[in-house]
């Protein structure tokens, strides 16, 4: 891949990440609460700053909150703290023999911090997710 602006084979850097809540539902007999949140992550070229690679994230989280003080049935929930990351697979999960440097797999990914509150108020707590997808399955933006 080519930087759009200068033309050369740039080194990519984490971009902005952002994501957002799409639903929250607590099932009553379980005293689960799964909640599914959006989230995309852009990558820069490091030489120009240009947008070039995006993924995007669907995300579920199930968490057990228990059963209920109050009569409540409906959380809200909100993304406190989202950011990019990175990681390189540098041994083979079947074998453990390490991969020589040009073989390695490069993963991006997104992780963060999620409050949840019952309507009253009452029942309330923090969650950390996380997901990442191989760099090669990012989508290139035109």
């Amino acid at each position: 891949m080519r930087c759009p602006s200068c033309n050369k084979f740039p080194s990519l850097d984490l971009g902005e990440a952002e994501g957002e809540i799409g639903s929250c539902d607590y099932d009553t007999e379980k005293g689960e609460l799964t909640i599914y949140i959006t989230a995309n992550l852009k990558l820069n070229t490091v030489c120009c700053g240009d947008e070039v690679k995006e993924g995007n994230f669907e995300i579920e989280i199930t968490h057990d909150v228990g059963k209920l003080d109050c009569k409540c049935d409906e959380f809200e929930a909100e993304v406190d703290e989202i950011s990019g990351c990175d990681r390189y697979e540098t041994k083979n999960p079947r074998t453990g023999k390490p991969y020589a440097p040009r073989f390695q797999k490069h993963f991006y990914g997104v992780e963060g911090k999620v409050s949840y509150s019952c309507s009253c108020g009452k029942t309330e707590g923090k969650i950390d997710f996380e997901d990442e997808m191989q760099a090669s399955s990012m989508d290139e933006i035109a």
